[in-house]
């Protein structure tokens, strides 16, 4: 269980990322 809420937290992690590296910067 802990395990696949680390996952989730990384993959979470790694979609922000993506996103703001493709054009978070409007803010």
């Amino acid at each position: 269980m802990k395990e696949a809420v680390a996952d989730l937290t990384l993959e979470n992690r790694l979609l922000k990322k993506s996103m703001i590296a493709d054009g978070g910067d409007d803010e």
